[in-house]
This record gives C-alpha cells, sequence and structure tokens, in this order.
C-alpha cells in the first residue's frame, strides 16, 4: 500500500519525463473535462504534447498554458503571459485551470463532435495554421 502511494505521488507532483508520463499525470483531469464537455481526453492530451510538447514548452511553463491558446481580451477575463517576441498568451494559476479552460474553448468552437469518439475530430478544418491539423492530433491520440 505505502509503494502504491509514493508511485501515486510521483506521478502528481514530479515533473513528467517523457510523453507517457504526461499522459499518466494529466489523463485525470482531461477525463474529467470530457465528462463534462464532450472534449476526448485523447484530443486534449494530443493537443498538449504537440502544442507544447507536454508541457515542456517556454510559454507552458511561465504560463500553465499546455494548448497554445493566446489571449484575446475580448474572449478571456483571465490573466496573460507575453512571451519574447511579444505575443500574449492566456495564463492560468494552475495546469489544471488550463485544462478546463481548453476543454471549454473546444466545446465552444467545435460543439460538432463534442461527446464524440476522438477519430471524429479528424474531419474538423481550421484551428492552428495547417489545414491538416487535426488530422495530426488525431492520429498523435491513437497513441495515447
Amino acid at each position: 500500500m505505502t509503494t502504491l502511494f509514493y508511485k501515486i505521488a510521483l506521478v502528481l507532483f514530479l515533473t513528467p519525463q517523457s510523453q507517457k508520463d504526461y499522459t499518466i499525470k494529466y489523463y485525470p483531469i482531461a477525463k474529467i473535462c470530457e465528462y463534462i464537455y464532450g472534449v476526448p481526453a485523447e484530443i486534449q492530451l494530443a493537443q498538449a504534447l504537440v502544442e507544447s510538447g507536454g508541457g515542456r514548452s517556454y510559454i507552458s511553463k511561465h504560463s500553465n498554458n499546455h494548448f497554445g491558446i493566446k489571449y484575446y481580451p475580448k474572449a478571456f477575463k483571465g490573466d496573460y503571459f507575453t512571451d519574447r517576441i511579444g505575443c500574449k498568451w492566456r495564463k492560468y494559476d494552475t495546469v489544471i485551470e488550463g485544462y478546463i479552460d481548453h476543454a471549454k474553448f473546444l466545446y465552444y468552437h467545435y460543439k460538432s463532435v463534442c461527446y464524440k469518439p476522438y477519430q471524429e475530430w479528424a474531419r474538423l478544418r481550421g484551428y492552428g495554421e495547417s489545414c491538416m491539423y487535426w488530422q495530426h492530433i488525431v492520429k498523435v491520440a491513437k497513441d495515447i
């Protein structure tokens, strides 16, 4: 029992060292977001891995924004982080707050695929810089 406690503590409190560690650490919050907002946990985790290297990017380390969501004052009333080149990004007090806001963001913009299997997201267009963005996210999600 004590060994299990230490393993759980390590997963929760240490910085993930690999994609697998990252997905193990944040899967529970992604699953809760899936239940509440309909965004598949695999989609959230895949986006976090693609957008921030699983929380390793400069922006994510300084803003708890693992999804690369930019700050627009009309769309977000919270705080922001300004990067080295002057871009503003949404900033959160915790990574969990970032996951919840990300799920709300996707629910608002992609209701048609919420509460559907993650593979359905491959049909989407837009978001990111490439018309193949969602196909790439779904491909990453398959390995989660």
